[in-house]
């Protein structure tokens, strides 16, 4: 309801529904409640009780979603908003309808506390997953995002992963009159009130007959509110019970909040700066109240042990020490002071709305300001495109929607989707990449009348990359290490390797050749010399792999297939996507693994299209469901969504790396170059087949293909003919063979950084010493000379 009334604030018509006895304060407040099948509070508590968490079983489970599914048909929602649902989740997946998750934030991935769990609480998915893996054909793509009704105070951030946000506590808070007959009148107002709750789940209280027997005779007074789950009396002037009272009311007045406390009620007690003395009963009230205890804001008690003698013990511990719990108290009150959580909520929903189904948006950790992009962009892209060019388009696009934003008199570009947008509908930009790229594919690739070879097998490089560090934001004598990729030695196809040189001069020593790197060279920052360049010249040879041409067995330096090349995420075949992909493949069961192979490709390759992405994990689940269900990606998504499908039928595949050439520099040169990311980056998958070895699948086609065009991107008629007759020629191609354009390295260049910086605060051997930091600007180059 608190997110309700904020999107009412905001004119979003808003329709709750649910059943239970609480359905009759929804309808009070003026909603319009509709009917759904809703698991009721008893059968959940009797699983509690016995610490399982197994109430849903399949019956109820389809109950439920058959329900959920018959509301959201009749009201075609824009979004679904639930919490304690699970079965919402897969309704609105069923339906198609995006849906925001109501959570709180030790749920987010990453969570940096550990959270023991229970022996009795299993955490399998259970009849969740069978369910939807039984109905995946009906699953249709959506998006989701997670609402964290908590603050980080209390439940830190994780990993950062994208669709997870504060929002704060979810509190109501109704008008309180100036006075309340029951707090306010007839009993010693001199005395500490304790507020207790017996929370509204959960086991019978049986604990407070005796508690509040023994309570008549000390010095508190006591407001008790029992959601009707306790019917006794007591006759005492210091003791009064009643089923309902918002605890705002009643916290403001207390000395301190005890009982069975929801999160609600313990938001409630730290906005009003309020110690809690909790037991916990449900899972998610051992998370909170472990941080409580830790936090040193109130106390938690065993609710196997709730005891008259031992919750008087813990409010007499607390109201000895009123003094330190009520500072902390009050410090963490200042920190929930900051949140509106409906408020917050409501804002992003809308945010979600007026952006749903736009391939754009616009994210503040990617925003640059304009005098920042135009050199990023210049730096990857053509020469033909000059930073005054970039400036003119860019102006230019500023009234066709470019995903930009104005701030102090700036304006700010997204480095992910502005370049996506120009990409798309931007023909100076897409024509300018198009024509480079052909002129360096012209000098490498030759039709033979049936698709593309190489003109000539291999291809002798010199090549020389530099890295050029700014140090002038670290202190002076601040240590960094460097480990800059260095191609690799692969038999038959890239061989010999040979250093050349490196400057400065002791670089070389670094030179750790089976690790494919400079490795771990050390020097200081100097302020007299802020600026620092690293470089190396290199010999190498590159081979074109081309299919169908005969492939030897690997050697055995090479290997064959290992365990880890069949290694999948567990779960990852019943993922709804991976099904609905993998039956529209309509393959029999005994099929060649080529054909597999082959078939799994074309059909990522057939409808993709190259995009940045916003990475926050690029492990195999994520490339696999969100190539899947997005309409594009770059090489390493793609390559990865390709490899865990491929695993899946049985085939193994293993992950290369490398750089592609630049653009044309000249007569037999190109030159690549980049501002704050890697060039060593490039990414494509080789497949192991019996009959031939280890097979390339590139995914570098797609850039090229007919699905690059967006109907206005492409000014020129005859750019837009030849895509269209080249499109399957270099899919097709790049099925099993791949051209000597790109440069091996170590696949550890994906993961270990250009450089490291030492922080001195941690002793010698600790690992976190050496840390990436973004304050020392980076940019590198690739120039390669044909010889």
């Amino acid at each position: 309801m608190v997110i309700a009334q904020a999107l009412g604030e905001r004119g979003i018509p808003v329709v709750l529904g649910g059943d239970g006895p609480h359905r009759r304060y929804l309808q009070e407040a003026g909603y319009s409640v509709r009917h759904v099948a809703t698991m009721p509070q008893e059968r959940m508590d009797r699983f509690v009780e016995r610490g399982e968490y197994g109430f849903y079983d399949a019956a109820w489970v389809d109950r439920c979603v058959r329900s959920e599914r018959k509301l959201i048909r009749s009201l075609r929602p824009g979004l679904v908003v639930h919490d304690m649902r699970p079965t919402a989740a897969i309704s609105a997946r069923l339906e198609g309808v995006d849906d925001a998750r109501v959570t709180q934030a030790y749920n987010q991935p990453g969570y940096p506390l550990s959270i023991p769990l229970p022996l009795s609480f299993s955490t399998e998915a259970g009849p969740f997953e069978a369910y939807l893996r039984e109905r995946s054909r009906e699953a249709r793509s959506t998006r989701t995002f997670w609402l964290l009704a908590d603050i980080p105070e209390l439940h830190p951030p994780g990993s950062g992963a994208p669709g997870y946000h504060y929002v704060g506590p979810l509190l109501a808070s109704p008008v309180e009159p100036s006075r309340v007959e029951i707090l306010d009148e007839g009993w010693d107002l001199s005395l500490p009130l304790i507020y207790l709750t017996t929370g509204s789940s959960g086991r019978y209280p049986e604990y407070l007959a005796p508690l509040l027997a023994a309570a008549t005779a000390g010095p508190f007074r006591w407001l008790v509110t029992t959601s009707g789950r306790w019917t006794g009396s007591v006759s005492s002037d210091r003791v009064r019970v009643v089923p309902f009272l918002p605890g705002d009311w009643i916290l403001r007045r207390a000395s301190a909040l005890v009982g069975v406390p929801g999160i609600g009620a313990i938001y409630q007690a730290f906005k009003a700066g309020v110690p809690v003395i909790g037991a916990p009963e449900h899972l998610d009230q051992e998370y909170h109240l472990d941080r409580v205890e830790a936090l040193g804001l109130g106390i938690k008690l065993d609710r196997r042990r709730l005891e008259p003698e031992v919750i008087l013990g813990a409010v007499a511990e607390v109201t000895a020490s009123t003094a330190a719990y009520r500072s902390r108290c009050r410090t963490f009150a200042g920190h929930v002071a900051k949140w509106e959580g409906g408020r917050v909520a409501a804002a992003l929903i809308e945010s979600h709305l007026h952006r749903r189904g736009l391939p754009y948006r616009i994210e503040t950790g990617f925003l640059v300001r304009e005098r920042e992009f135009v050199p990023y962009l210049a730096a990857c892209t053509p020469d033909s495109l000059t930073e005054p060019a970039i400036r003119r388009m860019l102006e230019r696009n500023l009234t066709r929607e470019i995903p930009h934003r104005r701030r102090d008199g700036e304006v700010w570009f997204d480095r992910v989707d502005s370049w996506n947008w120009l990409y798309d509908h931007e023909p100076e930009f897409f024509e300018a990449d198009y024509r480079a790229c052909e002129a360096r594919r012209a000098a490498f690739l030759e039709s033979d009348g049936a698709g593309w070879r190489c003109r000539t097998p291999w291809q002798r490089y010199r090549m020389r990359y530099s890295l050029r560090l700014d140090t002038r934001a670290l202190s002076p004598g601040q240590r960094l290490k460097l480990f800059l990729p260095h191609p690799i030695t692969r038999p038959r196809v890239q061989e010999p390797v040979r250093l050349v040189r490196t400057e400065p001069a002791d670089l070389q020593v670094a030179l750790a050749e089976s690790l494919g790197f400079l490795y771990g060279y050390t020097f200081a920052a100097d302020p007299a010399a802020p600026v620092r360049e690293f470089s190396y010249e290199t010999e190498l040879t590159v081979r074109e792999q081309r299919w169908p041409d005969p492939v030897l067995e690997p050697r055995s330096d090479e290997g064959g297939p290992r365990a880890q090349d069949l290694a999948v995420d567990p779960g990852l075949a019943d993922r709804p996507e991976v099904r609905c992909f993998l039956a529209g493949l309509d393959l029999p069961a005994e099929v060649a693994d080529e054909t597999r192979a082959r078939a799994i490709y074309q059909a990522l390759a057939g409808s993709k299209r190259l995009r940045r992405t916003r990475d926050h994990s690029q492990g195999q689940t994520y490339c696999a469901v969100a190539v899947l269900t997005e309409n594009g990606g770059h090489c390493i998504t793609l390559s990865r969504a390709f490899a865990a499908l491929c695993r899946l039928g049985g085939i193994p595949t293993r992950e290369v790396a490398g750089a592609l050439l630049g653009y044309p520099a000249g007569q037999g040169r190109y030159v690549a170059r980049s501002l704050g990311e890697p060039l060593f980056g490039h990414t494509w998958t080789e497949i192991y087949l019996q009959s031939r070895g280890w097979v390339p699948v590139e995914f570098h086609g797609i850039a090229t293909a007919a699905h690059a065009l967006t109907g206005e991107n492409v000014a020129d008629p005859s750019i837009h003919r030849q895509i269209l007759s080249r499109s399957q020629s270099y899919l097709d191609y790049y099925f099993g063979s791949v051209d000597p354009m790109r440069v091996r390295c170590s696949s550890s260049a994906m993961e270990i950084p250009e450089f490291l910086v030492e922080r001195p605060a941690y002793p010698p051997g600790d690992r976190r010493r050496w840390q990436w930091s973004e304050e020392v600007g980076f940019s590198c180059a690739l120039e390669v000379e044909c010889l």
